[in-house]
């Protein structure tokens, strides 16, 4: 004889499994609070003359690799705002190593288009030249140090050849 179905098994079986994610799901708080940033103001230069679109970014100094990355374009006249959650909103308080990239427009662009900041390859878009023929490209590498300081931070010119 062949026996019905019940919903004995069926109510089981999804109790137990929501039982058991109670723990995995208690862990996950959401995202991290916001740190506290400072306005970051400078100027990117090319042998004295304005770099216009050219990317700034930041690496904090040390090694938290979660460690938030502050960025920045400059505008046709060389300066830039620091951006870490929102346009020209700054950075955190600290010591930061500084990537420079200034490319011209991709192939076929008669300008330079501005670039998202958000994107995984920010400041590593192989496909256009970078006149600082990528010395200043890898923050670790570059030289350029700068610390932002509780406050507004007026950085010196980076007067770069």
């Amino acid at each position: 004889m062949i026996k019905a179905p019940t919903l004995r098994g069926a109510t089981i079986v999804p109790a137990v499994f929501a039982v058991l994610s109670v723990p995995f799901l208690s862990g996950c708080d959401g995202p991290p609070p916001r740190q506290k940033v400072y306005t970051v103001t400078g100027r990117v230069l090319a042998r004295g003359a304005p770099a216009g679109h050219a990317k700034v970014f930041l690496v904090p100094l040390g090694d938290d690799r979660d460690a938030l990355r502050p960025r920045a374009t400059t505008a046709e006249d060389g300066t830039f705002a620091v951006t870490t959650y929102e346009p020209s909103d700054g950075a955190p308080a600290g010591d930061y190593a500084v990537g420079i990239t200034w490319r011209g427009p991709r192939k076929g662009q008669e300008t330079v288009t501005e670039p998202d900041p958000a994107a995984k390859d920010f400041g590593k878009d192989e496909s256009r030249f970078d006149y600082f023929k990528n010395r200043y490209r890898d923050p670790k590498t570059s030289g350029l140090k700068i610390k932002v300081d509780a406050g507004a931070t007026v950085l010196p010119d980076f007067d770069l050849k």
